[in-house]
């Protein structure tokens, strides 16, 4: 059970070390989405003498957090236009992709849903243009993979999920 704790406590730092990187990497955040928890972990504790087996720990999202993900449950929220507002449906008649690796093209860094190929599109305030079509990342298999076109808070494809990237159109092959 002691070790369980400590296990959980650093699973607690880890995570409040990722929020504050986060955090750090985001223009102007407000104080209250910086500093407000975003859940607590509630345990029931027993005696140590008891010979029943404590119940894993529940994570719980605090309350004002489940009141803003119930209004913006896909939608992330847009700082300050600094983060490009996330897609809340996709076109489930668009065809789904994994994109290749820039640098290792054998490797697939994400799958996703290939939405568009007008060259016209703008995805990060920037036209796609001949060489990339606009891919709505869902699954990231290689979380720290640099976007080609890095926009806002993104920088990798870990920070992507959930949002469209523009990706070279020669890396994006059919599922």
């Amino acid at each position: 059970m002691q070790e369980e704790m400590l296990w959980l406590q650093s699973i607690v730092a880890q995570l409040q070390e990722t929020l504050a990187t986060m955090a750090s990497n985001c223009p102007s955040p407000t104080a209250n989405q910086v500093a407000a928890p975003v859940f607590s972990i509630s345990v029931n504790r027993q005696s140590s003498i008891s010979s029943h087996v404590a119940p894993s720990p529940e994570v719980v999202l605090a309350p004002h957090i489940i009141d803003s993900t119930q209004e913006n449950n896909v939608q992330a929220r847009n700082l300050e236009g600094s983060m490009p507002k996330r897609r809340k449906t996709v076109n489930n008649s668009c065809h789904r992709v994994l994109s290749k690796s820039a640098s290792k093209p054998e490797i697939t860094v994400a799958q996703g849903t290939l939405l568009n190929k007008n060259s016209s599109t703008k995805v990060g305030g920037f036209e796609l243009g001949a060489a990339f079509w606009e891919v709505h990342v869902e699954v990231p298999f290689v979380v720290e993979e640099p976007l080609m076109r890095p926009y806002g808070c993104y920088r990798t494809i870990g920070d992507a999920v959930g949002s469209s990237v523009a990706w070279l159109t020669s890396l994006v092959v059919d599922m």
